[in-house]
């Protein structure tokens, strides 16, 4: 019987991100990883953080409340934070993120990333009038379509716009980013100058967001 996603060991060597926990009274932080044995990790990792943070939330990481039971009694001790860490060239997950308190966040400023900033402001506030923050990812997405892959017409007519549209396709998960950089790629030869270092290098930022 295949064990459950939450009692799966984590797979720390395929892991995109790591969280460390710091407690209030505890000076030792716990690990946890975004991959577990046996499943696979979400493509849009993006996607990955939200659902991720949200659990955080309804597992009371993220939603201490004064005078619930402790880990002594069965529950979850008061968190300190919880910092959220990215593969270095090393292989390690060495390179801070963004930390989250009970009420507000703090990023490693060079890794800001708007989409997920925009995400984390709409959580707190919510929290704060006591509302669910799942609700943020309460929308329908996009159906699949072959069509929006076509390369039929020239739909963009500049790398901004249609920069644009592939990070739609992957915020979404609509299709998988090999299919999606395929489409880029096939686009910039034929309407534009080629695919460039500098196409290569809006591809190697997906991987924050």
């Amino acid at each position: 019987m295949k064990t459950s996603f939450q009692d799966a060991p984590p797979d720390k060597e395929k892991s995109t991100y790591k969280i460390e926990i710091y407690f209030k009274d505890n000076p030792i932080p716990i690990e946890d990883f975004s991959k577990k044995e046996g499943y696979s990790e979400v493509k849009n990792k993006e996607l990955l953080l939200k659902k991720w943070i949200l659990r955080l939330h309804r597992y009371k990481y993220l939603n201490y409340t004064p005078g619930q039971p402790t880990l002594s009694s069965g529950g979850i001790d008061e968190v300190e934070s919880v910092d959220f860490f990215f593969k270095s060239d090393t292989g390690l997950h060495d390179i801070l993120f963004f930390k989250l308190f009970q009420d507000y966040h703090e990023w490693n400023e060079k890794y800001f990333r708007e989409s997920m900033e925009n995400f984390l402001n709409q959580f707190y506030e919510l929290k704060s009038e006591g509302k669910d923050p799942s609700t943020i990812l309460d929308q329908k997405l996009p159906k699949k379509s072959n069509d929006q892959l076509s390369l039929k017409s020239m739909r963009f007519h500049a790398r901004r716009p249609l920069q644009q549209f592939c990070l739609v396709l992957y915020r979404s998960d609509t299709f998988p980013i090999g299919l999606i950089k395929e489409f880029y790629r096939k686009y910039c030869e034929r309407y534009f100058d080629g695919f460039t270092s500098e196409d290569q290098s809006f591809f190697d930022g997906l991987k924050f967001g």
